[in-house]
């Protein structure tokens, strides 16, 4: 049990059965078809991982998950209609997870941004990414539009600026039926009780749902400054992490 629960955050990315185990526990294999069930439907989101094992009723079954989930590792080509789509959807092309540098100190920040490109689960939605200015917030979530996109061309993906919220001529009905939206810099509508009940409005609408929210919020992730108690209760349904300031290469300007 806790190693699935490992599994559906990112931590564990491998798991095998022996053979003993399978005869004493689980004869019926069905902790094998209940994470084959949750892999394919992105409930325990991999890309890539392992699960390996030596017993003859549960092979067959981990061999195909694993083919499975190296096929779903595969990274797609960016043709130029989807490149014309993320650049749409206000994306950047080059800040993508790749390019993203991940320390000790934001590695909860890029594994939980990587979960959010793949699935949308409720407890872990809304997504919050907190920390200090360029420190990488705006490029993991970025990263996740870019991720839903490469295996998901057609999927509705919005990236906007909060302080957009303030113009309501900029936004219109097309925001709940997104299958991601990402807001970035929240704390430019800090105070705002109007703008903050519709932002919550949204996001609440789009994870009822089933699809995914990931907010930016530039400052320190102990004061959540200016946010209302019916936003932060909302913001507590889902998770909150932090990612802190990128390092400078020595000898970099």
């Amino acid at each position: 049990k806790i190693a699935i629960e490992l599994l559906g955050t990112g931590v564990v990315t491998k798991i095998s059965f022996s053979e003993s185990w399978c005869r004493t526990h689980d004869p019926e294999i069905q902790v094998a078809l209940f994470i084959d069930q949750q892999v394919r439907e992105s409930a325990i989101p991999m890309l890539a991982w392992q699960i390996g094992g030596k017993h003859d009723s549960i092979k067959s079954l981990l061999d195909k998950l694993d083919e499975h989930c190296r096929q779903r590792a595969q990274t797609p080509a960016w043709s130029s209609d989807l490149q014309n789509h993320a650049l749409s959807c206000g994306l950047n092309l080059t800040q993508t997870f790749e390019q993203f540098i991940c320390m000790a100190d934001n590695t909860e920040a890029y594994a939980y941004a990587t979960l959010a490109s793949l699935s949308a689960n409720p407890a872990r939605n809304p997504l919050l990414i907190i920390g200090p200015e360029n420190c990488g917030k705006s490029h993991l979530l970025n990263a996740i539009g870019l991720g839903i996109l490469q295996h998901s061309p057609f999927a509705r993906v919005l990236k906007i600026e909060a302080i957009e919220f303030l113009d309501p001529q900029c936004l219109d009905k097309s925001l709940v039926v997104q299958d991601l939206l990402l807001i970035d810099n929240l704390q430019e509508i800090a105070g705002n009780e109007v703008v903050l009940d519709l932002v919550r409005t949204i996001s609440e609408t789009i994870k009822i749902r089933g699809r995914q929210v990931v907010f930016g919020y530039r400052g320190d992730a102990n004061e959540l400054i200016g946010l209302n108690a019916r936003m932060l209760d909302h913001l507590a349904q889902g998770v909150s992490v932090t990612c802190t300031r990128k390092k400078i290469t020595e000898g970099a300007s």
